[in-house]
């Protein structure tokens, strides 16, 4: 569950475990402030655009937006454990990447079937690329060439 604040300040992110044999949810505690997400207030994100989470359901990829200018934004791609810890930055992916991209139509990240690895799109200009990564960040790579994305008109 996420909402943004009236204020346009902050975003609070809830997460719950539920229990379809029990038929009850447990609210999850999750930091306030999580080191390099929102650590600086003057620096928060302005939305939370899209959350995915492993396959093993202990881990969460978190797609952020913040304010890059006056009309632009900057995407980050988080991932992190349910509560807010570990946070790290897999990448950041400018201003088109993702978002106008394939969140229409895919899941901005895709965690591996054993939650190692992390795929998402880049997009720089018209050009765009499948990039892989381990979830804590590193390795980060391109698989196979770029190719150039449609144009609206």
């Amino acid at each position: 569950c996420a909402r943004q604040g009236p204020n346009a300040r902050f975003i609070l992110l809830a997460n719950y475990r539920a229990s379809l044999k029990h038929r009850s949810a447990q609210r999850l505690d999750t930091r306030a402030r999580i080191p390099g997400v929102n650590s600086d207030p003057s620096n928060a994100p302005i939305a939370a655009e899209a959350v995915v989470f492993s396959p093993d359901g202990k881990r969460m990829a978190v797609l952020c937006s913040y304010r890059k200018g006056a009309r632009r934004k900057e995407l980050r791609l988080f991932c992190m454990t349910l509560t807010g810890a570990e946070a790290r930055l897999v990448a950041v992916l400018g201003v088109r990447d993702v978002h106008e991209v394939s969140t229409a139509y895919t899941a901005p990240a895709v965690f591996s079937r054993d939650g190692k690895y992390l795929a998402f799109w880049r997009v720089e200009g018209r050009s765009v690329r499948l990039m892989i990564s381990r979830a804590d960040g590193t390795e980060t790579r391109g698989l196979g060439a770029a190719f150039l994305a449609a144009t609206r008109r």
